[in-house]
């Protein structure tokens, strides 16, 4: 929400919207508030991720473009973008990954974005009884389904490996080697 007002500020002000300035602007925010929110892993990993998906994204979705529709290119391009910074992180936070992340996070990407819609539409909509009910229905299938993805994969074997002594070199060149 803060990075959306900063974008929306930016354009208010007539001003060009650039997503790294707006994160980094959003963190300075958060961080003024809260300084100890840096410290905390769910935000550590938030902007890694979106700073995975502004940095790598619009690469991954040309070359994705060549072989996908326009909607799959887009969605495995976001994932895959997020996951290259959220990756190195995860492995230094917790010593293990899961080589299912990328197939969980398309399968849920599906169901978040109906999930999303459903439930802005269901919050304008409410009020009319059949459209309420059909909305509460695709809210409560597209959390339900997000849930069943997570427990099938979570039960797969292998689904976390361990990752113990990693160097962090190892980390930066993963990264830099994204990057090209």
């Amino acid at each position: 929400a803060i990075m959306c007002s900063v974008l929306l500020t930016a354009k208010l002000l007539n001003r060009e919207a650039d997503g790294l300035t707006s994160l980094f602007l959003s963190v300075l925010i958060m961080a003024l508030f809260n300084p100890f929110i840096i410290l905390n892993t769910g935000f550590i990993l938030s902007v890694l991720s979106v700073l995975g998906i502004l940095l790598y994204s619009k690469k991954f979705t040309s070359l994705f473009s060549k072989c996908l529709p326009s909607v799959m290119a887009n969605a495995a391009a976001v994932c895959i973008s997020a996951q290259l910074l959220v990756v190195p992180a995860l492995i230094i936070f917790y010593e293990e990954v899961n080589p299912y992340a990328l197939i969980s996070n398309l399968l849920v990407f599906i169901f978040a974005s109906l999930l999303v819609i459903s439930g802005m539409i269901f919050t304008v909509l409410s009020f009319l009884p059949f459209i309420g009910a059909l909305l509460k229905f695709s809210v409560s299938f597209s959390a339900d389904a997000i849930i069943a993805v997570c427990r099938y994969i979570s039960y797969l074997p292998f689904s976390d490996i361990k990752a113990e002594g990693i160097s962090p070199l190892f980390m930066i060149l993963w990264i830099y080697s994204a990057s090209r």
